[in-house]
């Protein structure tokens, strides 16, 4: 992309305005279109928060129910933090290069953002044909306080997030 397309005249902008110039700024990264990006919330340390069992139990269960939909693992891969759930991704799914910021990504979206609690929720907040789709209550989480907290965040940070309360409410607003 370039420093001269994303610096800014000074630092006292919000950290927003610079995702945002960086967004519109680039082109698309990737050739392919999706219907949905799924930010993959399996690698590293996801025990400490909520379940892995009920994590890897959702997204057995989305992959099974949508299509077209592309796999952005998180940057954590790059610093040798593997998948700690039973899912093959690599082998059976389509998986984005784990180097390309989510954000770069999205103009190759065409229907939603599909996260637990990823800022990517948040910075995808001004693309209006996007459904931003958290699955925050649909994991059980082990620290109830963490919950609460991740949830105001993605509440008081972004627009329009949606946060299905079972299976068939997610699936209703994924078709």
């Amino acid at each position: 992309i370039g420093v001269d397309n994303i610096a800014l005249p000074n630092y006292n902008h919000d950290p927003m305005e610079a995702i945002n110039n960086v967004i519109n700024k680039s082109g698309n990264l990737i050739t392919e279109q999706y219907d949905h990006l799924i930010i993959y919330e399996g690698d590293g340390e996801v025990d400490y928060s909520y379940s892995i069992s009920s994590l890897e139990d959702l997204y057995k269960y989305l992959f099974s129910r949508i299509n077209n939909f592309g796999i952005k693992r998180s940057g954590k891969i790059l610093q040798g933090l593997n998948n700690q759930l039973n899912i093959d991704i690599e082998k059976n799914y389509n998986c984005l290069p784990a180097y390309i910021p989510s954000e770069l990504l999205l103009k190759n979206i065409n229907k939603s953002v599909i996260s637990v609690c990823s800022a990517t929720l948040i910075n995808a907040s001004g693309y209006k044909n996007l459904k931003l789709v958290s699955l925050l209550e649909l994991v059980s989480w082990r620290d109830q306080n963490r919950k609460i907290g991740e949830k105001n965040f993605l509440l008081k940070n972004g627009k329009n997030i949606l946060f299905p309360k079972n299976y068939d409410e997610l699936i209703q607003l994924l078709l």
